[in-house]
């Protein structure tokens, strides 16, 4: 008989993954003479979530303490996550580890599949355990899917997946997000778009900012467009190549990866919404790059990209709206015209929502690092 049946501890069916069994290490290896085992209470957790872990007894020592860490698990090395120290009187324990959202940044450290393992190690009296480390507490990025967000991301990625590299977003986006939330709440007011539309625009953009695209990103805000003259910027605007290297107001700048001729062209088309008059492309480059401006332009987009959208999309849930919206932001007013081409051919078509689907499927998040300082 097991020692989960004698102590009549159901065995838990994981998510698809098999029962949950006690690890062999955790028993009859001599050196652990307390232990009968541990497992997790469930397997059914989510990111944000506590992962409850119970631990059973053979025998224990009054007023004294255990203490119990969590691990990932991974084939690289195995990470230390968090600790708890228990005040042990009885022979039946439970600990909680919250299971941060902040821990899917380790999606991008290891390059593994998006899924995270955890276990625990306990250490009670000179007496270990590694409780779980066979049959782990599997954890998979939870997609949020809406009708209309197609392909659907499978794991690992195909080459046809609309998600890429740039999913899910790492906690610090979340946290970027959370810190200018008072400026997306005011714009998105003003201009009466949706907040979460400007949020994901802005966060899908920063996400992308990691590895060599970072160290890209630096050298145009801070050194490339920074010093450049406004007479060289209007120069290379009058010759309008399509080529960054020879076209500076083709770059990416702030946060929100927004394009100086871009930010130009809202300038022009929204001259009441700007609190100053007669910019030129040097003032554009440091509004860009501000906290402020970078909101400001990012809901001007929104808002062109309702104003173009609206009459076609209203009919979908507001999910989609926004991830059409996104989209716009991401793609420009190429996505509108192939829309719109489609559309002549075939009256009956629907617009599809793109990159977008990345904000729809991450939206509570979003919406929580908006409405919570983080």
């Amino acid at each position: 008989m097991s020692a989960i049946k004698a102590l009549g501890i159901p065995k838990i069916k994981a998510l698809g993954l098999g029962n949950s069994n006690t690890d062999e290490k955790s028993i009859n290896s001599g050196n652990e003479k307390y232990f009968v085992g541990a497992n997790w209470a469930s397997r059914n957790i989510k990111f944000g979530q506590f992962a409850t872990l119970n631990i059973s007894l053979h025998s224990f020592q009054k007023n004294t303490k255990m203490t119990v860490f969590l691990y990932e698990k991974n084939k690289v090395e195995d990470r230390l996550l968090d600790s708890k120290t228990l005040q042990v009187n009885s022979n039946r324990l439970s600990v909680k580890f919250l299971i941060k959202e902040d821990f899917m940044d380790l999606f991008y450290e290891w390059g593994e599949d998006k899924e995270l393992e955890f276990y625990c190690k306990i250490n009670y009296l000179n007496s270990k355990i590694y409780a779980e480390y066979k049959n782990p507490l599997i954890l998979k990025f939870d997609l949020k899917t809406i009708d209309g967000c197609k392909p659907e991301i499978n794991f690992p990625y195909s080459k046809d997946d609309v998600s890429e590299d740039n999913f899910p977003y790492t906690s610090n986006v979340f946290k970027t997000i959370s810190e200018i939330s008072d400026l997306i709440k005011f714009y998105s007011q003003l201009y009466k778009v949706p907040e979460i539309a400007v949020a994901g625009a802005i966060a899908d953009e920063y996400n992308s900012r990691k590895g060599w695209r970072k160290s890209v990103d630096w050298f145009q805000d801070d050194v490339l467009i920074n010093w450049m003259p406004n007479f060289a910027i209007e120069f290379d605007a009058f010759i309008n190549s399509n080529k960054k290297l020879l076209n500076s107001t083709k770059h990416d700048l702030g946060i929100g990866n927004i394009k100086l001729e871009t930010a130009k062209e809202l300038y022009n088309q929204y001259p009441q919404t700007f609190k100053k008059k007669n910019w030129d492309y040097t003032d554009l480059v440091d509004y860009i790059r501000s906290n402020d401006g970078t909101v400001h332009l990012a809901t001007l987009v929104i808002k062109k990209a309702k104003t173009l959208f609206d009459s076609y999309i209203k009919q979908f849930k507001q999910e989609k709206q926004e991830a059409i919206l996104v989209t716009y932001y991401k793609q420009g007013d190429s996505y509108y015209k192939k829309f719109i081409e489609k559309l002549k051919k075939n009256p009956n078509h629907q617009i599809g929502s793109g990159e977008g689907c990345r904000v729809c499927m991450q939206r509570d998040r979003i919406k929580k690092a908006l409405d919570k300082k983080i």
